[in-house]
């Protein structure tokens, strides 16, 4: 049997926003994300790997938040009050972008698809397009506008406005896109500790601390073995 045009359009809407929400995260990294002044984490919890990476998909339900792709490490150097600070004026700065996304995803999972149902593909359908072309470009006026504080080149604007426009549904992820990579560099244990509650960093200390074990049993180095032991001692006395 046989999909209508109209199934086919809401599953592509859907499939290319899901694809567009997968990434590739080394054992080491995790990712942060804030909401309304609250840190929380996530991390893959699969065996999927592709290239040695973990497969992981952003939760597709939660573009709004902006989200910070990290790294620990047991070399990792103390929490500078700098990086502390552009990470929370990168916050700042897209929390009106996160409100647009909200819309933006509104639009493309719930008023697109009921449109298409019980309208069909005509003027109607042509008025929701419309719209969420319009929101689009909105987002991306607020990010133009704010690219200096962001440090977004006019290069790196010009693909993420390509993205957006060609492929509507790559749009819902714009603040993601846009903050994944601002807290390269960060010492993402020492901020958690200090920016998230007690049990939200003593569950990223523990899945930290299952990724050391794993690293230990297939080192055969002593000195950088008793690193990553040193670090795993280190990671249990922070988490008390």
């Amino acid at each position: 049997m046989s999909l209508s045009f109209e199934a086919l359009l809401v599953l592509g809407i859907i499939g290319f926003y899901l694809y567009d929400s997968m990434m590739l995260l080394r054992y080491d990294e995790v990712v942060f994300s804030e909401s309304f002044g609250k840190w929380t984490f996530a991390h893959p919890d699969n065996n999927l790997r592709v290239r040695h990476k973990a497969l992981f998909l952003l939760n597709p339900l939660t573009p709004f938040k902006p989200t910070f792709r990290v790294a620990w490490s047991p070399n990792d150097s103390p929490l500078a009050e700098e990086s502390t600070n552009e990470l929370l004026k990168v916050v700042s700065l897209t929390r009106p972008l996160s409100i647009i996304v909200m819309l933006l995803l509104a639009e493309m999972v719930l008023v697109v698809p009921a449109v298409i149902f019980t309208r069909g593909t005509g003027p109607l359908f042509l008025g929701t397009l419309l719209a969420v072309y319009l929101t689009i470009l909105l987002a991306l006026g607020l990010v133009y506008a704010n690219r200096a504080g962001l440090a977004l080149s006019n290069k790196r604007f010009a693909g993420l406005a390509f993205d957006s426009l060609a492929c509507p549904p790559f749009a819902i992820n714009m603040l993601r896109k846009i903050t994944l990579p601002k807290a390269a560099g960060l010492n993402p244990v020492a901020y958690a500790h200090h920016h998230f509650t007690k049990e939200c960093f003593a569950d990223l200390a523990s899945k930290i601390k299952e990724r050391l074990n794993e690293e230990m049993d297939y080192e055969e180095d002593t000195e950088q073995s008793n690193a990553l032991k040193a670090y795993h001692d280190h990671l249990t006395e922070l988490a008390k």
